[in-house]
């Protein structure tokens, strides 16, 4: 490694130049740091500036001396080196920035400029020099940085928290519409025991005095009338179907679970369809997979609520059109929130399922209305063909076999219902 070189005595250097009140001026006055060195990298005279940077009373004071008695090491050497370099190979230095490093532990940045010092022969016989400061400007950059890494991080910090809030706002979203539709089902639940109640007891009455009417003989006799007791029986009969429509949406009706294989009961619920879906000019496509496991479900309830689901992807293409049918073992990825659920179980993260999906290729479902399909007494369909609580009990039959039913829908392209429902390992109780 290199050492700091000797000092030479002040007597030593030459101000007889031609030029020197010139030079002397600009060592006088001009604010930027000028020095010449020779070839050991001493000191033979420097500006006012550098005096005063060195905090001497006269520059002479720093003839016959380094960078070594001014700085530490740590800028020192470098400055050596590339002192050493020039003197060596002729070669400038332009426009390098430095940390000037000092012992009382002050830190400066200047931009300094280099080359070779040469005398009347062209020879180099040392370097000089010329530093500018810029410390404060250096400061500034560096709060800047600092300002800027710390506002990302703030702005980062602040997209985060908006997230987070964007999120729990969603999940309070998600747990107002619980609550609202758990209480719409309780509040269906009192309805459907009420008309149970008030209402099934005349539609029995009625039932049977139409039966008794359509027995007696002045009524087959007579075409008419026997159109009419025909038409107050199916009356009577779309009105208890009503009423059970209500008791199942609300809940009341009890399930009867067992350990049951999913695709005869899948295959079951599209047969009902084939033929009409033939004869509609619809596509039907299957695909289940192989190897489904047993479910604990009510096959008759699962069947009927898929059976619902499939009329209404019937009814959304009186044009025709394609009907997919899928069925396969996943696993939950997406955790669900028990905010304002009723129910005993829900699905989590990692739980097996038996995800079915029908898909249509019919009118879609508008998407200011998607949030409402499950709603009771909601329905896009006709006055006349339906009561608006299909889907609410599909959902409650699902719901109660700890699964859950979602759909994604395109107007004018088409519906697509997911169900999911749990696999277990032994079947449930009854409920």
């Amino acid at each position: 490694m290199s050492t700091a070189p000797s000092k030479i005595s002040p007597a030593e250097t030459d101000e007889t130049e031609p030029g020197h009140d010139l030079l002397s001026f600009l060592l006088e006055h001009i604010p930027d740091r000028i020095y010449f060195k020779d070839r050991e990298s001493r000191f033979l005279r420097i500006s006012h500036a550098l005096a005063e940077f060195f905090s001497l009373k006269d520059p002479a004071e720093a003839i016959g001396r380094s960078d070594f008695d001014f700085f530490t090491r740590e800028h020192a050497q470098p400055a050596f080196d590339d002192e050493q370099r020039i003197i060596a190979t002729g070669q400038s230095i332009v426009g390098k920035v430095e940390k000037e490093t000092l012992p009382d532990g002050r830190v400066g940045w200047c931009i300094t400029t280099k080359m070779p010092l040469r005398d009347k022969r062209g020879a180099i016989v040392g370097t000089c020099g010329i530093s500018k400061d810029f410390t404060v400007q250096k400061n500034l950059e560096d709060s800047l940085e600092r300002s800027n890494a710390l506002l990302a991080t703030k702005q980062t910090e602040l997209q985060h928290t908006l997230d987070e809030l964007r999120k729990t706002h969603e999940q309070l979203k998600a747990a107002q519409r619980q609550l609202i539709d758990a209480e719409k089902i309780q509040s269906l639940g009192r309805l459907a025991f009420g008309v149970a109640h008030e209402v099934r007891n005349p539609l029995n009455i009625l039932n049977m005095a139409v039966e008794f009417l359509g027995g007696q003989a002045a009524v087959t006799a007579d075409p008419t009338t026997k159109a009419i007791v025909a038409t107050m029986k199916d009356a009577v009969v779309r009105a208890d179907a009503v009423v059970t429509e209500l008791m199942d949406a609300s809940g009341a009706a009890e399930l009867t679970r067992e350990l049951h294989p999913i695709e005869p009961v899948i295959c079951s619920a599209v047969a009902r369809y084939e033929e009409r879906l033939a004869q509609a000019g619809v596509a039907l496509e299957m695909d289940l997979s192989p190897g489904l496991p047993e479910l604990s479900i009510d096959p008759k309830r699962i069947e009927e609520t898929l059976a619902g689901i499939l009329q209404n992807a019937f009814d959304a293409m009186p044009a025709g059109g394609r009907l997919i049918v899928r069925a396969s073992e996943q696993q939950v990825l997406d955790a669900e929130s028990d905010a304002g659920s009723r129910s005993a179980r829900k699905l989590r993260s990692g739980d097996r399922i038996v995800r079915i999906e029908i898909a249509d290729t019919g009118s879609g479902i508008p998407k200011e209305r998607i949030d409402d399909i499950f709603d009771p007494f909601f329905t896009t369909k006709a006055t006349g063909e339906g009561i608006g609580l299909g889907l609410t009990v599909c959902r409650k039959i699902v719901e109660l076999h700890g699964g859950r039913i979602a759909i994604a829908s395109k107007e004018a392209e088409g519906t697509c219902v997911f169900i999911d429902l749990p696999v277990e390992d032994k079947p449930s109780a009854s409920r």
